[in-house]
């Protein structure tokens, strides 16, 4: 009977330090799903700001693109190899971008007023 009781005692000791690894176990696996939620939420909010970053640029490319259909080029702006030309100033439209953006007559304008830069 004594051997039983002995037997039930280290019984008691292994189940006791099985549950304390088991604890452990699981604080860690908690901290691990811990870490996967704060970087999944990190992600979600790097995903949200680079949205929000190509609809900024989209809006931009679409102003550009906007202010580049102002220039009129010959030969649809393409040299005999089919590589681009740059715009020349005298094909720009009415009101200079450049005035409207910077303030700053373009230079098809200083030629025209007589002036030189």
């Amino acid at each position: 009977m004594l051997k039983g009781v002995s037997t039930l005692a280290d019984h008691a000791v292994d189940i006791a330090a099985s549950s304390k690894a088991q604890s452990t176990g699981l604080a860690e696996i908690n901290m691990g799903v811990a870490h996967v939620d704060t970087t999944t939420k990190q992600n979600a909010a790097m995903a949200e700001e680079v949205t929000s970053s190509i609809m900024s640029i989209r809006g931009d490319a679409a102003e550009l693109l906007a202010l580049l259909q102002t220039f009129k080029m010959p030969d649809g702006g393409h040299d005999s190899n089919g590589a681009h030309r740059q715009a020349d100033p005298k094909y720009a439209g009415p009101g200079s971008t450049r005035e409207a953006v910077h303030g700053i007559p373009s230079r098809g304008q200083v030629v025209a007023m007589g002036k030189r830069q």
